[in-house]
């Protein structure tokens, strides 16, 4: 087993891991690299979105607390989050690989703007440190779970409901940050604004999603949390306290 262990661990960091530094830069500077499938401008259209669309669903399936409480039933259930990292990785690299750009610019910023447009990169990337870091220890890949097997996982430690750092000024800084990144590319071609308009929509709809788990895991303070803090830009709302 422990075997297994390892191997899983190794292939939710290196496939996991490795996934999310690529998504950071095909977001910053554009596709890695391209496989020319000779598909027409619509056709490359309909494949990206169709890989955005696949990623979606395998994120936001897996996320699901619905979906974690019937794996939790399993006894390999502390296997779960390193192979929510797996997939999530393998449906991100699809997306890398096999996005076809249209090669048609429909805007670019230029001069001072453009460097403003660059440095909100920059800022959710800072957004990010700062919103984990907030949150405290995180075993994002699932690797921990999966080397300490006699953490009991049936029952895992009810999470504290964060309001600290940037918590106090959005409930979902890390999309937030993730939005950021995603319109931080100065050059605007078609299949750009076809992912920043996908990816910007799932998003608010993820989001929304995760604002009902986490209603029915805190009841009435995540409501109050709710009425004083605004889910997504920040100082919209009064402080009702």
């Amino acid at each position: 087993m422990r075997y297994l262990d390892y191997t899983v661990a190794f292939c939710a960091l290196m496939v996991g891991g490795s996934s999310l530094v690529a998504t950071c830069l095909f977001l910053l500077l554009g596709p890695l690299f391209h496989i020319d499938l000779g598909l027409s401008h619509p056709a490359k259209q309909f494949l990206n979105t169709s890989l955005c669309l696949v990623f979606f669903a395998q994120h936001s399936g897996m996320v699901r607390q619905s979906i974690r409480k019937r794996f939790s039933l399993l006894r390999s259930a502390r296997y779960y989050a390193a192979l929510y990292a797996i997939a999530s990785g393998i449906s991100l690299w699809l997306l890398i690989g096999l996005w076809q750009p249209t090669g048609s610019l429909l805007f670019a910023f230029e001069g001072p703007a453009r460097l403003l447009v660059r440095s909100l990169f920059v800022v959710s990337i800072i957004g990010f440190i700062w919103g984990n870091k907030a949150l405290g220890h995180i075993d994002g890949l699932g690797v921990e779970a999966v080397l300490k097997p006699k953490a009991p996982a049936a029952a895992p430690r009810r999470p504290q409901l964060s309001v600290k750092g940037p918590y106090r000024f959005v409930r979902h800084p890390l999309y937030l940050c993730m939005m950021m990144m995603i319109w931080s590319h100065p050059d605007l071609t078609a299949d750009r604004l076809l992912l920043n308009i996908l990816w910007s929509t799932w998003i608010v709809i993820g989001a929304r999603w995760e604002e009902r788990d986490l209603t029915t895991a805190y009841g009435k303070p995540y409501e109050e949390y709710q009425r004083r803090v605004p889910m997504l830009v920040p100082f919209t709302k009064k402080d009702v306290r």
